[in-house]
């Protein structure tokens, strides 16, 4: 993510989406590349859409820049030297996902075989 001076934590998407802000007194100890990126764990990740209920979502609520809640930002490390962009919000979110709920080979199948009926 990138880390401005003012301590928020956010993503490539335009506009950027601020995903969480860094204590003041974290930002002296958090290294960034030149670039202002740092890597960092991110748990339980939300989304909110203004406007948007949950049983009538519509196209023009979710075209709105959503409200991001996370349980946890850790800091890691800084970013690889030359890595010159954040992920993007999705990216996050998939790989998330990824980790805390990953597919098995079976249930992967079974999609396939359905999608294929």
């Amino acid at each position: 993510m990138r880390v401005s001076n003012a301590g928020a934590l956010s993503t490539e998407d335009d506009p950027p989406v601020v995903v969480a802000h860094a204590p003041h007194e974290a930002l002296a100890g958090m290294a960034r590349n030149a670039c202002g990126l740092a890597l960092f764990a991110v748990q339980g990740i939300s989304l909110s859409y203004p406007g948007a209920d949950a049983d009538a979502a519509t196209d023009a609520a979710l075209d709105a820049m959503p409200t991001v809640a996370v349980e946890a930002v850790q800091f890691l490390a800084p970013a690889a030297a030359k890595r010159a962009e954040a992920d993007s919000l999705s990216k996050t979110l998939f790989q998330q996902a990824l980790r805390t709920q990953p597919l098995s080979i079976e249930e992967l199948a079974a999609a396939t075989v359905d999608r294929m009926e």
